[in-house]
């Protein structure tokens, strides 16, 4: 990681709250299974838009990060002879806590043309370790420095294996979250400052505007809400039509090794406290739960740190 490449972050200046689905845009910009010319018709878009509906139905699971630490399950999802497969690191799989860091440096670089700041983005980022804590939400003392450690360990240790070619570009197939990371220590020997590096996959989608405008509240989320705002996020593309889906299927999509029966308790508590810009509707006779994005949401809402 060469010092004068650097691209430093300060929350501060984030508008948005930006995030990149590696794994389903990995699929949606694979040029053997969508058209990806910006200037398709309007039946070609049609088209799709059928084709995503068909993959979004198929995947099984929306998100490549586990809910909790410790989760050693190798993902695999498969579609049309393309496939991308998460392993672990030693430690299990990143969870949707360690996402934070990616959403941090993600958000960095979706804001750059907003912030007139093209000029400096690089695929190496260092960042205050107290800023970042600030920006997620997380306590400033007690064991910090190892929480932080184990999330960069498992983000840099779990490897992606993949056969899909977004836009055709010849990408590394098989890559980490973060290929390397170091820290940056103060007098006491408490970490100060973190620099790392991230697959150039990422870089490259988020610097093509390939990536979603997150609700700045998904960072106060529990890791099932997450996933579950997750899954709502992936039919967005429906725009305001209710979604259906039971909850066997949402069970499976969220990657949650609890019961079912827990994950039937948290719908329940989504009736009151929806997670943010979607209201939600269950039919326990059914077993399945209905989803609607809120019209009086912006989608795009700006991020307050």
């Amino acid at each position: 990681m060469e010092d004068h490449r650097i691209t430093r972050i300060n929350s501060a200046a984030f508008n948005h709250l930006i995030f990149l689905d590696i794994c389903i845009e990995s699929f949606l910009r694979d040029v053997d299974l969508f058209c990806t010319d910006e200037d398709m018709t309007e039946d070609a878009k049609a088209v799709y838009r059928e084709k995503r509906k068909e993959l979004i139905a198929n995947l099984p699971y929306r998100t490549t990060f586990a809910l909790n630490p410790g989760d050693m399950n190798a993902r695999r999802i498969e579609y049309k002879g393309k496939f991308l497969e998460i392993f672990p690191s030693p430690t299990g799989l990143p969870t949707l806590r360690d996402l934070d860091i990616l959403l941090y440096c993600e958000s960095w670089i979706g804001n750059a043309p907003i912030e007139d700041r093209d000029n400096d983005i690089y695929r190496v980022f260092q960042f205050e370790v107290e800023d970042f804590l600030e920006f997620s939400g997380r306590s400033m003392g007690g064991d910090r420095d190892d929480r932080l450690i184990q999330a960069l360990d498992r983000l840099a240790g779990s490897k992606i294996t993949t056969n899909t070619i977004p836009f055709g570009q010849n990408y590394s197939t098989s890559f980490s979250y973060i290929p390397k990371y170091r820290l940056g220590r103060d007098a006491n020997g408490k970490i100060k400052t973190v620099t790392l590096k991230i697959t150039y996959r990422i870089f490259y989608l988020i610097q093509n505007d390939i990536f979603d405008y997150y609700h700045p509240d998904f960072l106060r989320l529990s890791p099932i809400r997450r996933a579950i705002y997750m899954v709502a996020m992936c039919h967005k593309d429906e725009l305001f039509s209710p979604v259906n889906l039971s909850f066997a299927k949402l069970h499976q999509m969220t990657g949650t090794t609890s019961p079912l029966r827990k994950l039937k308790q948290t719908l329940r508590d989504l009736m009151d406290n929806p997670i943010p810009g979607h209201s939600f509707e269950i039919n326990e006779a059914d077993e399945t739960v209905t989803f609607t994005q809120r019209r009086d949401v912006d989608v795009e809402a700006r991020y307050v740190g």
